[in-house]
């Protein structure tokens, strides 16, 4: 049993001043707990598991290392930083399907008069589903895509596809709204990545709109747009 199972067993439990994280987005304690997030056994993180589709099988988990931790770069990656989040051993880039409010995602994926949000980040796409629009997270602005098997690379650049999740869905006319952070006007990576996954679902035959949230030191992210303007108005 690894770190992530033990921390994630029924007897440990959400402490403090990670549920508090989660209530400052206004999510529903219980709402939280049908989620599963927990506190890593040291402390460090909160975990939330990755089912998949059925939630009949458990694919892996993610930690979010508090901010403490990030700043003394306490667990640096490859890259010589600890990352905001980690992810378990052997999760790929996968949808996260927030599990809550007897959403079926299996009847969603099939039924295309559902409108569906696509985000970043577990709690961002916990908190647009408890406001009525069911919202796929994913793992990072860029990961709705993944690495090419035995492609050849000679021009240097890594060779990707789209993940196969994409595959359990009836895309063709069906409403899609894009929810990235209103920062992503000064990032010209994240505006790149949001290009290339509108045009991919546009070639889906998805009706997709892309939500461009005002800018606001406040408010960058969906759910603290929310928690500031309420409801559905990311999408006027």
């Amino acid at each position: 049993m690894n770190d992530y199972e033990k921390a994630l067993t029924p007897n440990n439990v959400l402490n403090e001043k990670h549920l508090k994280d989660w209530l400052r987005s206004k999510v529903p304690k219980e709402v939280v707990h049908e989620v599963g997030a927990k506190t890593s056994l040291n402390g460090d993180s909160w975990v939330a598991p990755t089912w998949d589709i059925n939630k009949s099988k458990l694919i892996g988990y993610r930690a979010r290392y508090n901010n403490e931790i990030i700043a003394s770069n306490k667990y640096p990656s490859n890259e010589g930083k600890t990352p905001k989040y980690r992810p378990s051993k052997g999760l790929g880039n996968v949808f996260f399907f927030p599990h809550i409010n007897r959403n079926n995602w299996q009847r969603i994926s099939q039924d295309t008069s559902v409108s569906i949000g696509i985000t970043e980040g577990e709690k961002k796409a916990v908190k647009v589903t408890i406001e009525g629009l069911p919202t796929i997270g994913l793992f990072g602005v860029n990961n709705w895509v993944c690495k090419k098997e035995n492609t050849d690379n000679d021009d240097g650049e890594e060779k990707t596809e789209p993940i196969e999740d994409f595959k359990l869905f009836k895309w063709k006319d069906r409403l899609v709204y894009l929810i990235f952070d209103s920062d992503k006007f000064k990032n010209k990576r994240v505006l790149e990545a949001e290009g290339k996954l509108w045009a991919y679902l546009i070639r889906l035959g998805a009706n997709c709109k892309v939500v461009n949230l005002p800018e606001d030191p406040e408010a960058k992210g969906i759910d603290d747009y929310l928690i500031k303007h309420g409801g559905t108005s990311y999408a006027q």
